[in-house]
């Protein structure tokens, strides 16, 4: 799957050529490769990726993995094609395409950046309220929701008032659904 500016490899290795940092790519001490997905893949251990095109400017790839059971689901820079291109057939359903791409996901990981009120002044840079990503998370029956991509300015108080939003959105829905902000460095068991 190439992006706007060529393969991923190229993307790698551009962003650690010598006028931006001074360690090649080539010297990285792994067995590093690059895959060009043109549709699932199917890893050693039983894992198969899918992947799927976000509404991001320039290029964003959201990630469903399978394995042994579970499935994992990754929106990242993901803007709600309703929000930004109206109330019309073709954006629901879009964005009933991104819901069905994280289907049954046990994990779904979900970009929320903004809030409603914010929303409106952001609107065409590519990122979700949390109330779009609840309500993809409930469209697409997920066990689980994390959220990220969250404000630096933001407080911690503040994170904490957004999620008990976000959890109530969930309990008005009628859901069991867990709903929790993602951390570095956290350890999920599924």
């Amino acid at each position: 799957m190439r992006g706007a500016h060529g393969s991923l490899e190229r993307v790698f290795s551009g962003s650690m050529a010598s006028d931006y940092f001074p360690i090649p790519l080539s010297s990285l001490s792994c067995d590093l490769q690059f895959i060009e997905m043109q549709g699932p893949i199917e890893l050693p251990g039983g894992v198969r990726i899918r992947f799927h095109h976000l509404n991001h400017p320039g290029v964003a790839i959201g990630f469903r993995l399978e394995a042994h059971g579970k499935v994992v689901t990754y929106l990242s820079d993901h803007e709600n094609f309703v929000k930004l291109n109206g109330d019309n057939d073709i954006a629901r359903r879009q964005d009933a395409d991104i819901a069905a791409f994280a289907q049954d996901s046990d994990l779904l990981i979900s970009e929320a950046q903004y809030t409603e009120e914010e929303y409106p002044r952001r609107r065409g840079w590519g990122h979700s309220t949390y109330d779009d990503a609840v309500r993809c998370a409930l469209a697409a029956k997920a066990k689980r929701l994390a959220v990220f991509h969250h404000d630096p300015e933001r407080t911690d108080d503040v994170l904490d008032a957004h999620l008990s939003h976000c959890r109530e959105l969930v309990r008005q829905a009628g859901s069991s659904m867990a709903c929790f902000g993602a951390q570095e460095g956290q350890i999920l068991e599924l």
